[in-house]
């Protein structure tokens, strides 16, 4: 089965994500495991090798490497020795800088779709008077959270592609920041945890009006997609609502692929066409997949009821 695996290594700069980390977990239960060490998650992987999983990785990183948990005083350096175990799954970084790394890792590890970002992600405000830089910072680190949290659960939830995803997370934080100017001072001191003195100061409001949303932008400016673009992860088509595996199948016959993922895209149809009760069609699909790729586990799912 396809799990969704986050790797959130103990970082200073990363710790408010504990909240998208909590979230995650509550969500997708059992089909969720967490690691903050980079063995432990590597043994994982290495068992399933042969699977396709939502990987994760809420840590610091450059355009190098994946800064990992702290060792001797210094974070060990995930680089490109050690993404072999990323193969066949969906990567989702929300660090800093990876996008280019995330290219290297789509051609050479053969990880299906990477997204991250190419640039560092500041998550401080600064502001034209040089004041509430803490309390912006609280709150861009909410919104930032509310984002990850709602974009990821519509992505699997309503099958979106790893485009929609990218998309989905950008309008998710103007979003947030939208209903942010909306809300009441009294709203905004119970949602982010703002003093009544700060969030009736017009200084504050007006800083919340300009300098605020240019670092929104910033930072949806940043989001980078590499390898599969149009690819939906296949476990989480629950639905059996015959139209909307109809056009899910239509979606997915549309889907433009590197020639080295047709395995993917060929399993997809097969596990669609199944799901609507066209077992010609299914079989036809699926032993493609398993000419391209006979070790791919997935297939053997359908060998047994399909969920």
């Amino acid at each position: 089965m396809m799990k969704v695996i986050q790797y959130f290594p103990d970082s200073k700069g990363t710790r408010f994500l504990k909240q998208f980390q909590k979230s995650m977990a509550t969500i997708y239960d059992d089909d969720y495991e967490f690691f903050n060490k980079s063995g432990d998650l590597f043994k994982s992987l290495e068992n399933r090798i042969n699977s396709t999983d939502l990987i994760l990785i809420t840590a610091h990183g450059t355009p190098e490497y994946i800064e990992g948990e702290l060792e001797k005083g210094e974070p060990i350096k995930i680089n490109m020795g050690e993404f072999h175990r990323f193969r066949n799954s969906f990567v989702f970084a929300f660090s800093c800088s990876t996008a280019d790394l995330g290219e290297v890792i789509c051609e050479e590890s053969d990880v299906l779709s990477y997204l991250g970002f190419n640039d560092i992600v500041n998550l401080k405000v600064k502001t034209s008077q040089g004041k509430y830089e803490k309390e912006f910072s609280n709150i861009l680190r909410q919104i930032y959270n509310d984002t990850l949290i709602e974009s990821f659960t519509t992505f699997t939830q309503q099958n979106y592609t790893v485009s929609q995803l990218a998309n989905l997370i950008s309008l998710n934080l103007k979003r947030c920041y939208v209903k942010l100017l909306a809300m009441k001072p009294e709203e905004i001191v119970k949602k982010y945890l703002i003093s009544k003195r700060v969030a009736n100061n017009k200084e504050f409001i007006k800083c919340l009006h300009a300098d605020l949303l240019t670092t929104i932008d910033a930072v949806r400016e940043r989001i980078t997609i590499y390898g599969e673009r149009d690819f939906i992860p296949w476990y989480f088509i629950k639905s059996e609502d015959q139209d909307i595996l109809v056009n899910l199948l239509e979606k997915v016959h549309k889907t433009e692929y590197l020639e080295k993922n047709i395995y993917y895209k060929s399993f997809l149809l097969g596990y669609l066409y199944r799901k609507l009760n066209i077992k010609d069609s299914s079989d036809h699909h699926l032993k493609n997949a398993s000419e391209n790729y006979p070790e791919y586990e997935p297939i053997s799912i359908l060998q047994g009821k399909v969920n």
